[in-house]
């Protein structure tokens, strides 16, 4: 298993969402080190109308879009969720990766703790079953917050590569109703199972 280099992120969001798929997730907290291999990724480029930076409009929210690929942009969403994305590309191109979909590897009962306040033996079928499926999810469980927003992937968070290979499927985007043409580009990956 190695460390996935910082230069990595300075590729094409297009390019990496696909190619993330499989890589390891980490957080080294307090409480220990938590891993979860991606299994679901979602591309957001500036020219794409349900990118936060689209046209290029820079803000305060949005600014770490604008950082070079490495850094990390959270952000809040619906009043109560905190989402995890990768900035890619280069500095003043803003692009990211949405990562929505974990798989446990290491620490999956301190997942079940941070998200549903429940030992692992405990959990409901539902909380079985929607596990770390969706970007709302995986944060709390991977001990992820705003506090995380521009710091860069060399750190207390990081990727790992494996080697893990999996098919990868091609869809539409989820949540972007607003976002007119670009809810039918296909700028989902999903490990094709």
């Amino acid at each position: 298993m190695k460390k996935i280099p910082i230069n990595y992120y300075q590729g094409q969001a297009l390019d990496l969402a696909p190619d993330l798929l499989g890589k390891i997730l980490c957080h080294q907290t307090k409480g220990g080190l938590l891993m979860g291999r991606i299994v679901e990724t979602e591309a957001y480029l500036q020219d794409d109308k349900a990118c936060h930076a689209y046209g290029g409009k820079k803000t305060k929210r949005n600014a770490p879009l604008f950082l070079p690929g490495g850094h990390i942009y959270t952000y809040f969403t619906y009043g109560i969720h905190t989402l995890f994305n990768i900035v890619t590309g280069p500095e003043g191109n803003a692009q990211a990766v949405l990562i929505r979909a974990l798989e446990p590897i290491q620490g999956e009962e301190t997942f079940y703790q941070n998200r549903y306040q429940v030992k692992k033996e405990t959990a409901s079928p539902y909380q079985r079953k929607t596990r770390w499926h969706g970007p709302a999810q995986l944060t709390p469980a991977m001990e992820i917050t705003l506090e995380d927003n521009k710091k860069t992937l060399d750190g207390a968070i990081y990727l790992l590569d494996d080697g893990y290979q999996k098919p990868v499927k091609a869809t539409k985007r989820i949540g972007i109703d607003y976002a007119q043409e670009a809810v039918d580009y296909l700028y989902r990956f999903i490990v094709d199972k």
